[in-house]
């Protein structure tokens, strides 16, 4: 079976066409870092949640949940003379927030949602970040994914919530929808750190992968 689609994959493929083993704790801060790279180019749709949060005081405190990257819009359950719900302005701290009844801003891993009493529910939109994988050997990987049989297999998930989870374990969209992108990230960022030849074409390639991704993947502009 060749396995692809998966961080530990990756992590095989590249020592195998580096010929390099002996840069394995660097080959796995690559791939991250080339995962993050990518990530970063756009605010992609497959990484946009909505959820819907209660508050509790007013003003409403709300602490970011793991794998919060930026709020996109809040809607208040508060309607307008013609029925159309309140989306409240996002404004800083300051003067402006003065004559205004509902309005939210955000801090160092909050944000604060004025307003509304307490039991209030905000219905929101952000997008989040993949949290970081980690390398399992062969035999230990709670998930796989086979190139020729294009279908997952598992180590010990049955049900279908075991084996989503086991697959959030070991991979995400971008390693799984582009996985040789990261492959030719991983390789351009090695190569230049031992001076091989080949980090020059590697990196045009690489760069290449990303305008693909780019045009593929449909992601949002953050103007509201």
């Amino acid at each position: 079976m060749t396995e692809v689609n998966t961080f530990s994959a990756a992590i095989d493929d590249v020592v195998t066409r580096s010929g390099r083993k002996d840069r394995i704790a660097d080959i796995l801060s690559y791939v991250r870092s080339t995962i993050r790279e990518c990530h970063g180019l756009a605010f992609f749709r497959q990484d946009f949640v909505e959820d819907t949060i209660t508050t509790a005081a007013e003003p409403y405190v709300w602490t970011h949940p793991t794998g919060f990257r930026l709020l996109r819009t809040a809607r208040y359950p508060v309607f307008n003379n013609r029925g159309e719900p309140l989306y409240p302005p996002e404004i800083k701290p300051g003067k402006r927030q003065r004559d205004l009844d509902y309005y939210y801003y955000g801090g160092p891993g909050y944000y604060v949602f004025a307003g509304l009493s307490s039991g209030s529910d905000i219905d929101i939109g952000y997008y989040r970040v993949f949290p970081k994988l980690a390398y399992y050997a062969l035999a230990a990987r709670p998930a796989t994914f086979s190139l020729e049989d294009n279908a997952w297999s598992y180590l010990t998930a049955t049900t279908d919530a075991e084996k989503l989870a086991a697959q959030e374990q070991v991979s995400n969209w971008l390693l799984y929808e582009y996985y040789d992108t990261i492959i030719e990230g991983t390789l351009a960022k090695l190569f230049k750190s031992i001076d091989d030849p080949r980090a020059r074409s590697s990196f045009a390639l690489y760069k290449s992968y990303q305008q693909t991704l780019l045009s593929l993947e449909p992601s949002d502009s953050l103007n509201k």
